[in-house]
C-alpha cells in the first residue's frame, strides 16, 4: 500500500516530504554552529585571563625597559613572580628605553616536566647581549680589581662584587641566547591580540609595554587544560547529534531511493561517449513524473547533438573554399589509403601540388581573387581523378593528390594533366613574369607496393615528393618533377 502510493507521487511531492523529514539535519548544522561558538568564547576567556594574569608583569616590565634596568627582572623574586602565572611558558619582550633610546630584549621560559606534566622553575635572560657588551663589563671588571688593588674602600667592593656578577649574569645571558631554540613559531598577532595554536596545544597574546617608547611582550600559555574542555563540550555535541544522524542516514536511504538513483543512471548516460549513448537503454523515458521529463529532453538532446556531430564532421573533412578534402581529412585518410592499396599489386601515387606565386598573386589582385584562383585549382585536380583518388588542400596554396593506378608512369601521368588543366585556364598573373598566368608546380612519386617496407613511414614518402616539388620550382616552376621509389628517375 505505502510503496503503490510513492509510486503515484510526483517528483516534487518526494521532495517535498523529503525535505521536511531533512529538516532535523538541521540539528548538525545548529550543533556545529554552537560548538564554534562555545568553543570559541572558552578561548576568548582564556585569553582575556591570561592577559589579566600578565597585568602586574607587564607593569614591571615597562619599568625595567625604560630605564633599561635588566637587575629587577633576572632577580628570584621576580622569577617567582613568572613563575606562579599559570600555565605561563615563555615571554619575549621588545622595547626602547624611553632615556637611551637603547633596545631592549628580555626572556623568560620554563620548561613542562614529560614525568608530572608540571612546569619547572623557569628561566630569564637578557637577549641583546653581545660580545662587545661580554668584553665591556669583563674590562670594568678588571678595572675596578685595579682599583681595589690600592684602595681598601668598602664601595669599590660593593662596586667590585656588582660588576662580576653582572658580569656573570651577560655571560650566562649569552649562553642562553645561544642553545636556546624556540619550541614555537611567533604568529602575526595585532596588539592585545591573541592565537591558538593547535599543533602545540599553546595560547599566544601580545600586549603592549606602557613606557614612553613602547614595545610589546609576546607570551606563550600552556592550553593543554583548555583542549580538555574542548573534548567534553565535542562529547556532549557528538551525543546530540547522533540521534539527527540516524534520521538523516534513513532520509538519504529513501531519498537515494526514488530519487538520486535514477539521476545517477542518467548522470552515467551523460559521462559516456555521446556516439556510445544507447537512448533505448536509459530506463527513465518510460516514468511518468518530472525525471522522465528530463530523461526525454535529454534524449532529445542526445539526438540532436549527434545530427550536429555528424554535420559538424562532414564540415571539417571538406575545405569550405575549395570542397575539396580539409586537412584533418587527409591526416586522416592517409594510412587506410595506403593500407588498401596494399593489397592489391597496384603503384600508390603521391602528387603535391602549388601555386606558383601566390603571394605575389594575392598582393596584386587581392585576396578574393586569391580566393577564386584556389576554387580553379581544385577544378584543375578534379578533373583526372577517379572516384577511388583522394585529393585535399593541407595548407593556404598546397595541395595534395593520393591515387592507385596500374603503373609508376600513371602517376606522371595525371600530374602533368593537373599541371595542364590549371594552365589552360589562361588566369592572368603579372607576378608570375615567367609564365604570365597562373600555373602550379608538381612534385609526383611513385611507389611500387610490392617494394615497399612497412619501416618506411608515410612522412619519407611526402619528403620525397615534396623534394620534388621543390625541384619544380627551382627549375622555372610550371613543370611536374617525377621520382619513384627505390628508383628515383625523374623527368620534366
Amino acid at each position: 500500500m505505502m510503496l503503490s502510493l510513492i509510486n503515484r507521487l510526483k517528483l516534487n511531492q518526494v521532495l517535498f516530504v523529503s525535505h521536511l523529514l531533512l529538516v532535523l539535519v538541521i540539528i548538525l548544522g545548529l550543533s556545529w554552529a554552537r560548538y564554534h561558538s562555545e568553543w570559541s568564547s572558552r578561548v576568548a576567556h582564556a585569553a582575556a585571563l591570561a592577559n589579566l594574569a600578565m597585568n602586574d608583569v607587564v607593569g614591571d616590565i615597562s619599568t625595567a625597559v625604560s630605564g633599561n634596568s635588566y637587575a629587577t627582572m633576572l632577580m628570584p623574586s621576580a622569577v617567582d613572580k613568572f613563575n606562579n602565572i599559570n600555565s605561563l611558558r615563555f615571554f619575549d619582550v621588545s622595547g626602547y628605553s624611553d632615556y637611551s633610546t637603547k633596545p631592549y630584549g628580555l626572556r623568560y621560559f620554563r620548561e613542562q616536566s614529560l614525568a608530572d606534566n608540571e612546569a619547572r622553575s623557569g628561566k630569564v635572560w637578557q637577549t641583546q647581549v653581545t660580545e662587545a657588551v661580554l668584553m665591556d663589563a669583563l674590562a670594568k671588571v678588571d678595572r675596578l680589581k685595579a682599583v681595589k688593588q690600592h684602595s681598601n674602600a668598602k664601595k669599590v667592593d660593593f662596586l667590585l662584587n656588582k660588576a662580576e656578577q653582572n658580569y656573570l649574569s651577560l655571560i650566562n645571558s649569552f649562553e642562553l641566547s645561544l642553545n636556546f631554540k624556540l619550541p614555537w613559531k611567533q604568529p602575526e598577532i595585532a596588539l592585545d591580540g591573541y592565537f591558538l595554536d593547535s599543533k602545540t596545544r599553546s595560547l599566544h597574546t601580545r600586549l603592549p609595554l606602557r613606557n614612553k617608547n613602547g614595545g610589546a611582550v609576546w607570551a606563550v600559555f600552556d592550553a593543554s587544560e583548555l583542549y580538555s574542555l574542548r573534548a567534553e563540550v565535542l562529547q556532549s555535541i557528538y551525543g546530540e547529534a547522533f540521534v539527527a544522524l540516524m534520521l538523516s542516514s534513513l532520509i538519504i536511504i529513501i531519498s537515494t531511493r526514488w530519487i538520486v538513483l535514477p539521476l545517477k543512471r542518467l548522470t552515467q548516460h551523460m559521462a559516456q561517449d555521446i556516439n556510445e549513448i544507447e537512448l533505448e537503454a536509459i530506463a527513465e523515458l518510460k516514468r511518468e513524473d518530472e525525471i522522465g521529463v528530463l530523461a526525454r529532453d535529454f534524449s532529445a538532446l542526445i539526438t540532436r547533438s549527434k545530427l550536429q556531430l555528424q554535420l559538424l564532421k562532414q564540415q571539417s573533412e571538406v575545405d569550405p573554399l575549395t570542397g575539396l578534402g580539409s586537412r584533418l581529412k587527409y591526416s586522416q585518410s592517409v594510412e587506410a589509403f595506403i593500407k588498401t592499396s596494399r593489397q592489391q599489386p597496384d603503384y600508390f601515387g603521391l602528387i603535391i601540388c602549388d601555386v606558383d606565386h601566390f603571394k605575389a598573386y594575392n598582393d596584386i589582385y587581392g585576396h578574393g581573387q586569391g580566393d577564386i584562383v584556389l576554387t580553379s585549382v581544385a577544378q584543375a585536380i578534379r578533373q583526372p581523378l577517379r572516384e577511388t583518388d583522394g585529393a585535399f588542400r593541407i595548407g593556404g596554396e598546397e595541395f595534395v593528390i593520393l591515387v592507385r593506378v596500374a603503373a609508376a608512369t600513371d602517376v606522371q601521368r595525371l600530374a602533368e594533366r593537373v599541371r595542364r588543366a590549371m594552365l589552360e585556364q589562361q588566369i592572368p598573373h603579372k607576378g608570375n613574369q615567367q609564365h604570365q598566368f597562373v600555373t602550379l608546380s608538381v612534385g609526383a612519386l611513385a611507389v611500387d607496393l610490392r617494394q615497399f617496407s612497412k619501416r618506411i613511414a608515410f612522412s619519407q614518402l611526402f619528403e620525397m615528393a615534396d623534394k620534388a616539388l621543390y625541384q619544380a620550382k627551382n627549375n622555372g616552376r610550371n613543370q611536374v618533377i617525377f621520382s619513384q621509389y627505390n628508383s628515383y628517375k625523374e623527368t620534366s
